[in-house]
């Protein structure tokens, strides 16, 4: 599982997903569910067990383990992390940061049989990913159930491969536990399904479902707390309902990225605790001129008190909702405005999937000065053939906006900073030029404002190092750091390497703390190869005896 703020490094020597910290207890009692009889609780260090309630316990226990065993098939281990199958033809869910990597894995069914998958479709921002196996007919699957009816204190079964443990014995993990929350806005996991069900790195892209057997959402997130990796109680899973409103277009995207939904041009008022009105609400505070917002017929003022259908309560609602559409969907939003109801219709617009971008320009150092003399920021240079150039940009023009932000104060750039863009997509914006009065007399020239709309670029990045496991955090008593995961073909599995193993050394460098380690991760690069030593437990020694085996590690390049 992941945390939003888990590092591609972090990632690695985390271990295969990023869900974090110390199991939840397991619950002494669970609540009632329909047609399962409930043990009566026998009490006193004497009490004498009651024959009816012994029967019960057993037919409570018989009936989850029936339903266990039913649900079982259709789960599948997907490099580190887990997956479920959800159609007879071979298609399969996981999250995108279990399987985003590649365009073809290798995945297993809880039963052993393996089969190629390709990438179908990809959702980086719901963090969700479609597989579609080949040559699957009539697979074991599991349905998409109805996550807008999951209640909080609903019993949930996960499945999955915590700590790479399915490695093992090639079996997954099931855990019980209730839905603590619904609707939960945690970063990208925008409409959460939060559970107390034990969750842990590796049960990433595996089911939560429900006791008939429906699966209500994909686990992929976790709370942790002093820096361990185990879970504290609290999971995320992302809804079914979400995920069905993006399957077709997964379906249809070639192995390519679906798009989430967003209203360019609106801003709601940010909710302020000690301010005078005191009140989370979902509030218009501005409208963009000429915007999705402005064409929708939002104005200042207005209170959203429903999207999509759903209740909004406030401006984390809101936007919880919001994101959980794809891009080109009608969205009806009702506002209250002047004491009435009134409903508008919006054609939800990209979110751009934010990376670095090149635009092919080199701007003026923006100081508060040089932005109140001009206005905004200036253009100094333009490259041949860029980004800027193509958008008929040249030195000397002023940007005066870019992506509705206005950049005529340190307080506009600042927010041009944190605004994400993406390559590909293009971005509008308004600037000024100055050009020479006919005649080309000097000292005469005039001032023109035009709109312009700039495609940038994806910056070309050099390929990440890839030794194909993940390692653990800490170091073992005797040194060393345990593998916690080996993908299948990747450069650890070539090398050797098995789960369980303690690496010790790596090119020369005694692995005794967590900084060579780290080190030697940032500076190795695809292609080159590592030498190194590990401890393994040697089974077939006396009392298990560990024995030193030295490997040689060719880095991989990571796959996106």
């Amino acid at each position: 599982m992941i945390s939003a703020r888990t590092s591609t490094r972090a990632w690695l020597l985390a271990g295969a997903l990023a869900l974090g910290a110390a199991p939840a207890a397991a619950k002494d009692t669970a609540p009632d569910e329909p047609g399962i009889p409930r043990p009566k609780p026998v009490t006193g260090s004497t009490a004498q067990a009651d024959p009816a309630a012994t029967v019960a316990a057993r037919a409570v226990d018989g009936d989850m383990a029936g339903l266990i065993r039913r649900l079982l098939p259709a789960y599948i281990f997907v490099g580190g992390g887990s997956g479920v199958i959800i159609s007879p033809d071979g298609y399969a869910l996981t999250n995108h940061h279990v399987a985003g990597t590649a365009k073809v894995w290798k995945v297993r069914t809880a039963a052993g049989k393996v089969y190629v998958a390709d990438v179908a479709g990809t959702d980086p921002v719901g963090d969700i990913l479609l597989l579609k196996l080949r040559n699957a007919q009539d697979v074991p699957h599991l349905e998409l159930g109805n996550s807008d009816a999951v209640q909080v204190g609903q019993t949930v079964v996960a499945i999955g491969n915590p700590f790479g443990l399915g490695v093992v014995d090639e079996a997954p993990t099931v855990t019980v536990g209730v839905v603590s929350a619904t609707h939960r806005y945690h970063g990208n996991y925008s409409d959460a399904i939060q559970t107390d069900a034990p969750v842990n790195p590796g049960n990433s892209g595996g089911p939560l479902m429900t006791l008939d057997g429906k699966v209500v959402g994909i686990n992929g997130q976790i709370a942790t707390r002093f820096g361990t990796r185990s879970n504290t109680g609290i999971g995320y899973a992302i809804p079914a309902n979400q995920i069905r409103r993006f399957l077709p277009l997964l379906k249809e995207a070639k192995g390519g990225r679906v798009r989430h939904g967003t209203i360019r041009g609106l801003q709601l008022r940010p909710f302020v605790p000690d301010a005078a009105v005191g009140e989370d609400r979902a509030v218009v505070q501005a409208v963009r001129a000429g915007s999705t917002a402005e064409t929708a017929g939002f104005k200042p003022g207005d209170e959203i008190l429903a999207a999509g259908g759903e209740a909004i309560v406030n401006y984390a609602r809101f936007a919880g909702v919001l994101g959980t559409w794809p891009a080109g969907s009608e969205l009806e939003v009702v506002v209250r405005r002047d004491g009435a109801e009134k409903k508008l219709g919006v054609r939800l617009d990209v979110l751009p999937v934010a990376e670095p971008v090149d635009f092919g320009w080199t701007l003026e150092p923006a100081n508060p000065e040089g932005l109140r003399r001009n206005q905004g920021l200036k253009v100094k240079e333009v490259r041949k053939d860029g980004p800027a150039e193509k958008a008929g940009i040249r030195a000397g023009d002023v940007l005066l906006e870019l992506a509705e932000i206005e950049l005529g104060s340190p307080f506009g750039v600042l927010n041009l900073l944190r605004t994400g863009f993406e390559g590909g997509q293009p971005v509008k914006g308004r600037l000024r030029r100055i050009i020479p009065e006919a005649g080309g007399e000097a000292g005469k020239e005039k001032t023109e404002d035009s709109a312009f709309e700039i495609v940038p670029a994806a910056l070309k990045t050099e390929p990440r190092a890839d030794w194909g496991m993940s390692l653990n955090n800490a170091p073992e008593p005797g040194g060393g750091f345990r593998v916690t995961m080996v993908r299948a073909g990747g450069a650890a599995e070539k090398a050797g390497i098995r789960f369980d193993d303690v690496i010790v050394e790596m090119n020369g460098r005694e692995l005794k703390d967590l900084l060579p380690l780290q080190e030697l991760f940032r500076d190795t690069k695809p292609g080159q190869t590592i030498k190194g030593k590990l401890r393994r437990k040697d089974e077939g020694g006396a009392g298990g005896e560990a024995k030193e085996v030295e490997f040689s590690l060719r880095v991989q390049a990571a796959q996106m």
